[in-house]
């Protein structure tokens, strides 16, 4: 799904450049729906990256597409929150969001939404959420 949301923003978004950290199961799979889709110029799978090398890329993001419909509290979305990205989910995982975490219903409103985001200049500030360390805090004492 990510690649094909990934494929339907850059035929809106011309030049687009789309980072995708991580190493799982799928690898295979991705890569082939990303030659198919014909994003190898768009597309990077950079593998694996440390705490700190991710978050500096998230810093230097403006979107953070979050396709999982399964994983309601994906604290990789609350790092990208506050590390000044725009955060696209399906999932609500809390009645308050980040303002800049958005949810939508179907890969449709996703991709309407990141194409009527990424036509926007980009903001002047980075994030101004709390810092995942107080997010720990908060989450900790919902389960005492």
């Amino acid at each position: 799904m990510f690649v094909d949301i990934v494929r339907r923003i850059s035929q809106e978004i011309p030049g687009l450049k789309v980072t995708l950290a991580g190493k799982g199961p799928e690898e295979k799979e991705i890569l082939f729906a990303i030659r198919k889709a014909g994003l190898k110029e768009t597309i990077t799978l950079c593998g694996e990256l440390s705490q700190q090398e991710l978050y500096v890329a998230m810093q230097s993001s403006r979107l953070f597409l979050h396709t999982s419909s399964y994983e309601g509290y994906g604290m990789v979305c609350l790092e990208a929150s506050y590390a000044g990205a725009t955060v696209i989910s399906f999932t609500r995982p809390m009645e308050t969001l980040s303002p800049n975490w958005h949810v939508v219903k179907t890969p449709d409103e996703m991709v309407r939404m990141a194409v009527s985001f990424l036509r926007q200049p980009r903001p002047a500030t980075g994030g101004d959420w709390k810092h995942i360390d107080d997010c720990a805090v908060e989450f900790a004492e919902l389960f005492p």
